[in-house]
This record gives structure tokens, C-alpha cells and sequence, in this order.
């Protein structure tokens, strides 16, 4: 009876946990399934990424690593995650009939699953009895950092972790070929699911080795008795690594490439930003019951990306394993325990910002690594050691007499409620397809031809993207090609979409060589284009067109001048006058690659020192017809001195010449800085 008893617990612990964190979780992120996690931003982009994946399995996408996005960018999969581990359940949930939006629900939850599973199975391997691994279980795959990724959908397909953590750990106990191979299978897994997963995996293994290389918490020898690997069972393993290593590094060679091929830089400032502080684990903005905590959090940049708090369940269980590290109930934990703390020390400790210093600026000089900017979504695999730590604390707890199911089952109460307690955010299906409306009405009555080009210019009370995968969502149901583009990488020239912005700005705007790579010109692309726009561009001259070089002709009959209307704390706010008296338009935009930028100076006054070099840019994009003029607001940085000074403006065709040096004056303003 007592056997039953203990095969049913191992079957109703897990089973009723991973019930109660869909229940409590999943199926109120997904409204029943009659929403999608998230806003209009993120989910649709990784809608568009794993709809491509099966459109491209079905035959219906040319190209894998090109989708109908950014065009005629090619290589834009690569822009940001590719879903290649997880798109194939995506794909079948396609192929079974269900519709993008309930597909990707079904895909957004299998993930859960597959989390909670992998972990569960990994903790019963670490010979942990039903609770206590459905508890790390459970932690790992709804603990509230996981949860604050609800609109990065990408990144939960988390699963192949706890495996490659499993068998690292065997690898170093055991030494055997077979286990390292296992690693390196469910790495690569990995990386293929998510990159930015992958690397923070990497950092995570390499911690929890570096942990188990420390004097006092090297592992013994595993006394199992197992049969020594063969020859050919080690070579079989080796090459099973080999092909699993090089599989990663095609991948990430193809990212490398492409990235460099485009110029990608990430900024530093942005990593800098996304980097931990010791505050940012105490934010839980999506927990109301926890406002008293994290509302005393504040100044924390890109706050969104920050919501690092472990919960209190998790925590406490942890602390308890940790205060009871010297039980003698503990000792066969006890270096699995202080292993664990000593991973998630390093990781912490390598990550954390403190007043803008960190380790990691060291290693965000080596290839690659600046490209993860987010960094503070390492809590996805800090999870881990929490988890295991969190299921130490639970088994100690079991063994107190007389309380502890009274205690195990505040423990389970606890760790529901705090799911509970977050607030999910969920878009309906209904305003996806809402959305995409105005678009099919827009095209009803309208013949588009098979080679035509879609682009959707901008509105101007909601932010740039909302449009572009409005246009990119539409485009893909269509089986069109679209200038609109949104993910974690723009090409380089790229416009955000606003009223103003034209299909000619976002077409001449874009680096030459990506049109000569495709053998089409500015020119016939334009033509091609289906321009539809909501909202009436304010400006009176937007860009329509794009002009050869500049000539004298041209430059002489420009006529420039700057008015100071407003002194903020670091710059100025100038309104630029600028006449054409010519008898051609003038156009910002080039057809040979050499956009027309307004420059300036602040020159000494009355010839008290040398003017500086022309080094200062301001894009203003416009076509101005002969005879015409208009006036372009500018907000300039001040110099770091006060004085009086000459404020000159002129303009640059950029990469070719001046126009000053053409026989354009030079404007000129008197300005005094107090």
C-alpha cells in the first residue's frame, strides 16, 4: 500500500503543479485562449517570425533566412531570434488546422510545459522525490521573472537547460564521453531555440563548472557501478559533440556574417542600461500585492526589462536550505546545495551595475557578447539554481514531524498565489485581426499586381511600430513583399514610419548597396510600390523624390537661415529657414547614396579664436519645389562655455561635398550663452 501510495504522490505532485501554474498562469495570460500574451508589439513580431517558418516548411516563402519584411533587405531572420527549435511545433499546430493567433497560444503554452517537464525530470534524476522536484519544477517554469517575459514570447522555450545542466553535472562527476555529448545536444537545442538563451545557458554551465572546480565542493566519484564506454561508444559520443558544436557554430556564424555585413554596432550605453542592479531584484511591477516594495525602486532605466524579483516562496525556501546548510539532514545536499549558491553568486556578481560599473564591460569586448544586449534576462537560467536550492530547503522541511504537511502545504499555497497575484497583460484575437481591417478595405476594389511592393506609412498618435507589423503581418497573409519592418535590428539607412514618411524616404533613405545586391534600383522599386496612408503628413513638402549630386547650379540658389527659439538645460531650439530659389526641387534625398544633412558650428565670436570643423548632422528629410521655402525645427546641443558665438549653418551632401564649398552662404546668428 505504502508503494502505491509513493507511485501515486510521484504522479499527482507534478501533475497538480504544472495543472495549477497553466491554470492560474497560462490560461489567463491566453483570456481562455481568446487572446493572445502580450500587447500589439513583440507577440505579432514573433507571430510574423514563426508564421514564416510555415510558410517557408508549406513552400510558400522563397527564401528561409529572408523574410517578406524589410524589403529588399535580405538576411532579416537573422535581425533577431529565428524560432528554428521551437517553430516546428508552431508549424504542426499550423498543419492541424488552427489558425496563427490559437496556434501561437498552443505554442506559447507547450513551452510552459516543456519547462516544467525537463525540469522535473532533471530534478528525480538528481534522486529528488515527487515534491520537492515538482516544486523546482514549478519554480523554473512559473517563478515571477519567467512570467515578466509574457510579451517576449521568444524566450520561453526554455526546456533544453535543465538537460544540458543535468548532464554537465554527471560529466563532471562521471568523466563520460556519452554524458558530454548530451551537454552538447541539448546546448545546441538551445541556441536554436533562442541565442540570447544559449549564451546566458553558456554562462550558466561555465559557473556551475567553475563551482564544482573549487576545493571544497569538487565531486566525489560517483560509486555507481556502470560499464566502463568502449572504444567505439566514446568515438560515436565525440563525433555526436563534434556535430552538435559545429551545427551551433553555423548558426552563429550566419548571425556573425550578416551582422557584419550590415554594420551592426550595439550600443553601449543600451547594455549598460539592460545591465542588473542590486535594486532590480526587488522589482515586480506586474505583482500589485508587492507595491510596497517596488514602487520604492526607482530611476532604474528601461524598468521593463528589470522586473528581476525571485518571489518570496522561492526565496524563503532557499534562505531556510541555506540556514540549515550544517543539518545533519542535509549532508548528501550539501554540496549540490553550496554548488548551486556559488553559480548563482558568480552570474550575479559578473552582471551587476553599480553605478555604471560592472564586470561584464569586460566581457562585452569579446565578439559577439555585446550583442546580447538584454542582459537582465539572465534570470531565466538563475532560476535554475534557485529552484534546485528552493527544492533542498523542501526536503529538509519534510522531515520535520507533526507540522510538515501543514508546512509543505503552505509552501504549494504559497507558490499558486503568487502566480495568482500577477497580473497578466493579453491582447484579444479580435484586435489582431482589427488591426489588419483598414488594410483589406484599403486593397478591396483594387487590382495588386503579382510583383507589387506594400508599404504603410505612419500615424501619429501611436508609436512607429504598431504600423510596420501592422503592414508586415499583412503583407505575409498576402504573400506581398513590404518595405515595413520591426525587430531587434533595423538596415542600415532605415526610417522609422511616420506620416511623413514616404515610401521615397524609406526607399532612397536605405544604403545603396542593399538595392544593387537584388539588381533593382530606387527607381523601379518606387514604381512597384502600394503606398497606403491613415493620417496626412503635416509637412507641406515631404520627400517624393531623390536628386543626383549636387551642383553649383544648385547650391547657389539655396539660401539658408536660423532663428534661436527656445534655451533648454543642454541645447538650443533653432528653426532653420531654407529657400529654394532654383529652378529644380531640392530633394534631402540622394539617388547615388549622398542624403543632403543640415551641419553647424558655433564659431567665437568676432573672430576671438578658429571656428571648429563642420562635424555636427541633423537628418531633415523634404523635397522643396523652385521658389519655394519652409522651416525645420531643430533642437542642437549647447557648448560646454559660455560666451558669445557665431551659430553657421550649412548643408552636406554627405560623402560627396558642401554646399558653402559650392557657393551656398553660410548662415549666420548671433548667439550669447550665459
Amino acid at each position: 500500500m505504502k508503494a502505491t501510495t509513493r507511485g501515486l504522490g510521484s504522479v499527482l505532485a507534478p501533475a497538480l503543479l504544472l495543472l495549477a501554474g497553466l491554470v492560474f498562469y497560462v490560461l489567463r495570460a491566453t483570456a481562455g485562449f481568446t487572446s493572445v500574451p502580450g500587447d500589439l508589439g513583440d507577440p505579432r513580431f514573433n507571430s510574423v517570425i514563426l508564421e514564416h517558418l510555415f510558410q517557408w516548411v508549406r513552400g510558400d516563402a522563397a527564401s528561409l533566412w529572408t523574410p517578406s519584411f524589410f524589403y529588399p533587405t535580405t538576411g532579416t531572420l537573422a535581425f533577431s531570434d529565428n524560432h528554428f527549435g521551437s517553430g516546428p511545433i508552431y508549424v504542426l499546430l499550423r498543419f492541424l488546422g488552427l489558425s496563427r493567433e490559437l496556434a501561437f497560444d498552443g505554442w506559447f503554452a507547450i513551452g510552459f510545459a516543456l519547462n516544467f517537464a525537463a525540469m522535473y525530470f532533471v530534478m528525480r534524476r538528481l534522486a529528488f522525490s515527487a515534491l520537492p522536484a515538482s516544486v523546482a519544477a514549478f519554480i523554473y517554469t512559473f517563478g515571477l521573472p519567467a512570467l515578466a517575459q509574457e510579451a517576449h514570447a521568444q524566450l520561453g522555450y526554455r526546456f533544453a537547460i535543465p538537460m544540458a545542466y543535468l548532464y554537465l553535472v554527471q560529466f563532471m562527476r562521471e568523466r563520460r564521453m556519452d554524458q558530454l555529448a548530451r551537454v552538447a545536444a541539448w546546448g545546441a537545442l538551445q541556441f536554436f531555440c533562442s541565442i540570447y538563451l544559449g549564451v546566458f545557458m553558456a554562462y550558466l554551465l561555465a559557473a556551475t563548472a567553475l563551482a564544482m572546480r573549487l576545493p571544497s565542493l569538487r565531486p566525489l566519484r560517483s560509486t555507481t557501478t556502470t560499464a566502463p564506454e568502449t572504444t567505439r561508444a566514446r568515438k560515436v559520443a565525440l563525433f555526436i559533440a563534434l556535430a552538435c558544436a559545429l551545427a551551433t557554430a553555423a548558426l552563429l556564424l550566419q548571425y556573425h556574417l550578416i551582422s557584419r555585413s550590415y554594420g551592426f554596432r550595439p550600443s553601449v550605453s543600451d547594455l549598460i542600461s539592460m545591465l542588473p542592479r542590486p535594486q532590480s531584484y526587488l522589482v515586480a511591477d506586474a505583482v500589485r500585492a508587492y507595491g510596497w516594495m517596488t514602487n520604492m525602486v526607482q530611476g532604474v532605466p528601461a524598468r521593463n526589462e528589470h522586473q528581476l524579483f525571485l518571489g518570496f516562496a522561492p526565496l524563503l525556501l532557499s534562505l531556510w536550505a541555506i540556514l540549515m546548510v550544517r543539518s545533519p539532514d542535509l549532508a548528501p545536499r550539501r554540496q549540490l546545495l553550496l554548488q548551486c549558491l556559488a553559480t548563482l553568486a558568480m552570474l550575479v556578481l559578473v552582471t551587476l551595475c553599480i553605478g555604471n560599473l560592472s564586470l561584464y564591460r569586460i566581457a562585452a569586448a569579446l565578439p559577439g557578447v555585446s550583442s546580447i544586449r538584454a542582459v537582465t534576462r539572465i534570470v531565466l537560467v538563475m532560476l535554475l539554481p534557485v529552484a534546485v536550492m528552493a527544492a533542498i530547503g523542501v526536503e529538509h522541511l519534510m522531515r520535520l514531524r507533526g507540522v510538515r504537511w501543514a508546512v509543505l502545504g503552505l509552501i504549494v499555497l504559497a507558490l499558486c498565489l503568487e502566480t495568482l497575484a500577477f497580473k497578466p497583460t493579453h491582447t484579444p484575437i479580435t484586435q489582431w485581426h482589427d488591426r489588419l481591417t483598414p488594410l483589406s478595405k484599403e486593397l478591396a476594389d483594387s487590382t495588386v499586381p503579382s510583383d507589387a511592393v506594400l508599404y504603410l506609412s505612419g500615424r501619429a498618435a501611436e508609436p512607429f511600430y504598431l504600423p510596420e507589423l501592422d503592414a508586415m503581418m499583412f503583407a505575409q497573409e498576402r504573400e506581398m513583399a513590404t518595405l515595413n519592418g520591426y525587430s531587434g535590428n533595423a538596415p542600415p539607412g532605415y526610417v522609422p514610419s511616420a506620416p511623413c514618411t514616404t515610401p521615397a524616404l524609406r526607399i532612397y533613405a536605405l544604403k545603396p548597396t542593399i538595392l544593387a545586391k537584388q539588381g533593382i534600383t530606387p527607381e523601379s522599386l518606387l514604381a512597384r510600390t502600394r503606398w497606403i496612408s491613415f493620417d496626412k503628413c503635416p509637412s507641406s513638402y515631404p520627400p517624393v523624390d531623390a536628386a543626383p549630386l549636387p551642383s553649383k547650379e544648385v547650391a547657389t540658389h539655396v539660401q539658408l537661415g536660423a532663428t534661436v527659439t527656445g534655451d533648454g538645460p543642454t541645447g538650443l531650439q533653432v528653426s532653420v529657414h531654407v529657400r529654394n530659389d532654383g529652378v529644380a526641387a531640392l530633394h534631402t534625398l540622394s539617388r547615388v547614396g549622398s542624403p543632403l544633412r543640415f551641419s553647424w558650428r558655433f564659431a567665437p565670436a568676432a573672430g576671438d579664436g578658429p571656428a571648429p570643423d563642420w562635424t555636427n548632422r541633423a537628418d531633415s528629410h523634404f523635397s522643396l519645389p523652385p521658389g519655394e521655402q519652409t522651416d525645420i525645427a531643430l533642437t542642437i546641443p549647447k557648448p560646454t562655455q559660455a560666451g558669445r558665438y557665431d551659430l553657421q549653418f550649412s548643408i552636406v551632401a554627405e560623402g560627396y561635398e558642401w554646399f558653402h564649398t559650392l557657393g551656398m552662404p553660410v548662415s549666420h546668428t548671433p548667439v550669447v550663452l550665459p
